[in-house]
């Protein structure tokens, strides 16, 4: 059989999002299965996204990149005002636009046409967040027939994270629609999310859906950890972003009940890291917490590891909402990496409580600030103690989530698809 993919998809290096890692690593593994792959994803200078210049991708001669430009930056890219930016965004979204990122469709099929046009391909094969990636994959199809894959990193319409406008989640949902009914398999990262999505539609479409978790890279470089201060420390380090229902109050307000009982300046050390850390510094000042928490930016991809290989335990913050069991984060993913323990602020009932308890590490709710003043106090303490480490069956769940791992299952399941049937073993 023919091994020829063409991947779809918005995200990918240099951008800074985890769906491009997490696409690229993918991509790689695939070459060394023998699959030959174009990938057609965004020109970063034409996006609004943030991108490192100097992250071009490692990848494989067998692996083409084709970037197709978008007019977000030159619509948005001039208006230095947040505010009226996202006012910009706001009222295209309000008039239907399914996503910001939607403005690079055009331009998109314009290339992908190309592309198939000049090679033969075993396949399509998009990804999404963003969602645009999988749009862009079914008008592919529908222009070729080729065989098409939708993999969801994330749930579209059922995402508390996104707030839809009436005509915008219309056409999400008649989006979503085609894509699943289309496509020849339906690809999610987590149980719940496939549940979720696949309850609103007929019951003999579930026999294409199939669930493959994100992986980690076992064999990518950790950098060296940070220089320890010299009293030493428990560090705890978080990277990943804040925004909208994801916030570090609660963890805040656990650490401020936790000083008043037990003094932890020169013991503990956290490191909040990412987009949107920086607006809670009055929070920690008004706290009395400057000596505890410290707050940075947005960080380089190198930044980050340095940060989480110098770590003693690794945090994992989530929100309290509803749907928020539906998500299985990839910085929980890329954590495993490093077998270091870790420290789960999320829900008890959802996909990261699930790999958490696989891997014997603490799960706690978000908004229960007492226990979670609890178990950073026993983390303390069992630091002290000298027995902070890993459970005994965490290397055997780790493997699981290697890459290699995860794309010997989508390659499996690409093959089928490609030759139009639905994966035997899928779970619903």
């Amino acid at each position: 059989m023919l091994k020829r993919l063409l991947v779809v998809s918005y995200a990918f290096p240099p951008l800074c999002v985890a769906e491009a890692e997490q696409t690229a690593r993918t991509v790689h593994q695939l070459a060394t299965l023998g699959w030959e792959m174009t990938v057609l994803t965004i020109q970063p200078r034409s996006t609004t996204e943030r991108y490192a210049a100097d992250r071009s991708p490692a990848m494989p001669d067998s692996v083409k990149i084709v970037r197709a430009a978008s007019p977000e930056r030159f619509l948005f890219g001039w208006i230095k005002n947040r505010t009226a930016e996202r006012f910009a965004r706001h009222g295209l979204q309000f008039l239907g636009l399914p996503e910001k990122q939607f403005l690079w469709f055009p331009k998109a099929v314009q290339a992908g046409i190309a592309i198939l046009a000049a090679e033969r391909f075993t396949a399509i094969y998009s990804r999404a967040c963003y969602h645009t990636g999988n749009v862009v994959g079914l008008a592919l199809h529908r222009a070729t027939g080729l065989p098409f894959v939708a993999h969801f990193s994330d749930p579209w319409i059922d995402n508390p994270y996104h707030q839809l406008w009436p005509l915008q989640k219309l056409a999400c949902m008649r989006l979503e629609h085609s894509i699943i009914s289309r496509a020849a398999l339906v690809i999610f990262v987590t149980q719940q999310a496939a549940e979720r999505v696949m309850a609103r539609y007929p019951a003999r479409w579930r026999s294409k859906v199939a669930v493959i978790p994100h992986g980690y890279d076992p064999q990518e470089p950790i950098a060296p950890a940070l220089i320890r201060n010299p009293v030493d420390r428990l560090r705890v380090v978080y990277t990943g972003s804040f925004y909208r229902l994801r916030t570090p109050m609660n963890l805040l307000l656990a650490l401020r009940e936790l000083a008043r009982v037990e003094r932890l300046p020169g013991i503990l050390e956290v490191f909040l890291i990412g987009p949107g850390a920086l607006e809670y510094r009055s929070t920690v000042r008004k706290f009395g917490l400057d000596g505890v928490v410290r707050l940075q930016g947005p960080q380089t991809r190198l930044e980050c590891l340095r940060a989480t290989a110098g770590a003693d335990v690794l945090l994992l913050l989530g929100s309290s909402a509803k749907d928020e069991g539906l998500f299985l984060p990839s910085k929980l993913v890329d954590y495993i990496a490093l077998r270091k323990p870790i420290l789960g602020l999320t829900p008890l009932e959802g996909a990261s409580a699930d790999l958490l308890r696989r891997l014997q590490c603490p799960v706690v709710p978000p908004d229960n600030i007492a226990a979670v003043a609890d178990n950073i106090a026993t983390t303390i303490h069992r630091w002290r103690a000298g027995v902070l480490t890993v459970g005994h069956g965490f290397e055997t769940v780790a493997r699981d989530y290697s890459i290699s791992a995860t794309t010997a299952k989508l390659e499996s399941f690409l093959t089928k698809a490609a030759l139009r049937e639905a994966p035997a073993d899928s779970r619903l």
